[in-house]
C-alpha cells in the first residue's frame, strides 16, 4: 500500500476537496480468514484491511462481495456465508475509525466472461442492498448496472422493475439511518458458532430484544433524541418470513413506508411486533 500511500499524498495537494477512495477485495481472494487461531486480528483478511486504512487513511471504507459468483444458478447458504463475516468487520471498522462504510454488490449472474442476468432475480439483489443499508452502509454500487438494469441498447432489462422498487425502498430507508448511529445487529438462525465470526452480537445481551424472527437480519440505530430505529431484513430470497420482534418493554412503534418515508403507526405502546417480510425484503421501524 505505499505506492497508494503516494499517489492519495499527492492527490490530497492537488485536489484537497476531492474523495480519496479505493476498493479492496473481499476475503474469497488472496487473503482470507484463515488462521489466527483465536484472535480473527491475525488472519490475513483483517491484516490486509487493517493495514490499508493504517497506511492510506482513506476517506471511505469499501469492499465488494459477490455473494452468488461461485454458482451460475445464483445459489448461495445465506446462514453460513463469510459475506457477513467481510461486511461484519467493515461494519466494526467503520465504527471504530468514523469513516463511511462503502460496498458494491452483485446484480448479474453471469459476469466472468458475458455479462448477462442469468439466474439473478430481484430478491437476489433485494437481500444484498437491505443488508448494506442494514449494516449501516452509507454507499452502495452495483456490478454492474449495465445488463442488470439496463442492456447494451439502453432498454430497460427484466430486472428493471424490481430493482426500481428494491432501490426506493433503500434509498427511503438510508437517507433516514444516515446520521444516525450504529448501535445492535444480530443473525437469527445461524448456527451459535458463527454468531462471534459473523460479528453478530448476543441476544441475551440485546438493550431492547428478547426474541427475533427466524431466518433474519436485525439491526438498530439510535439518535440523541432516544429513538430506536429497527431494521429487519428477510436473510432467504427464496421465501417469506413471518415472525415476532419480541421487546423488553413496551414502545410506541411507527412502521416506514418505503415509497414515501411516512410513518404509518403500528401501537402506541405495544411491546410485541408481527413481522411479515417477502423474499429479500426489509421493514423499517421506529421504536419510540
Amino acid at each position: 500500500f505505499t505506492e497508494i500511500s503516494d499517489w492519495t499524498d499527492r492527490l490530497r495537494k492537488l485536489a484537497p476537496a476531492k474523495l480519496m477512495y479505493s476498493n479492496l477485495f473481499p476475503s474469497y481472494g488472496v487473503y482470507t480468514w484463515a488462521g489466527g487461531k483465536d484472535d480473527y486480528r491475525q488472519t490475513t483478511y483483517a491484516q490486509y484491511v487493517d493495514d490499508f486504512i493504517r497506511m492510506t487513511d482513506p476517506d471511505v471504507l469499501s469492499v465488494d462481495y459477490y455473494v452468488f459468483a461461485h454458482s451460475t444458478s445464483c445459489e448461495a447458504d445465506l446462514d453460513r456465508n463469510n459475506w457477513w463475516r467481510d461486511w461484519g468487520y467493515f461494519r466494526q471498522r467503520s465504527i471504530e475509525t468514523g469513516k463511511p462504510f462503502w460496498c458494491y454488490i452483485q446484480s448479474l449472474g453471469e459476469f466472468a466472461v458475458k455479462k448477462e442476468i442469468g439466474n439473478m432475480t430481484a430478491e437476489r439483489i433485494a437481500v444484498q442492498v437491505n443488508a448494506a443499508v442494514a449494516y449501516g452502509a452509507k454507499g452502495v454500487s452495483y456490478y454492474n448496472s449495465l445488463c442488470s438494469l439496463i442492456d447494451e441498447r439502453a432498454y430497460k432489462t427484466s430486472l428493471y422493475e424490481g430493482i426500481q422498487r428494491v432501490n426506493q425502498g433503500a434509498m427511503t430507508y438510508g437517507s433516514i439511518l444516515l446520521d444516525k448511529n450504529y448501535d445492535e445487529l444480530y443473525h437469527t438462525s445461524v448456527p451459535e458458532a458463527l454468531q462471534g465470526p459473523y460479528f453478530s452480537g448476543n441476544l441475551k445481551e440485546s438493550k431492547w430484544f428478547t426474541a427475533l424472527p427466524d431466518n433474519t437480519l436485525v439491526s438498530t440505530f439510535t439518535d440523541d433524541k432516544g429513538a430506536v430505529y429497527l431494521m429487519v431484513v428477510n436473510r432467504s430470497y427464496d421465501r417469506m418470513v413471518q415472525g415476532n420482534v419480541e421487546l423488553k418493554s413496551p414502545r410506541n412503534i411507527v412502521r416506514i413506508a418505503p415509497e414515501t418515508g411516512a410513518e404509518i403507526s403500528v401501537s402506541e405502546a405495544a411491546d410485541s411486533l408481527s413481522v411479515e417480510l417477502d423474499a429479500g425484503d426489509a421493514a423499517l421501524y421506529v421504536l419510540r
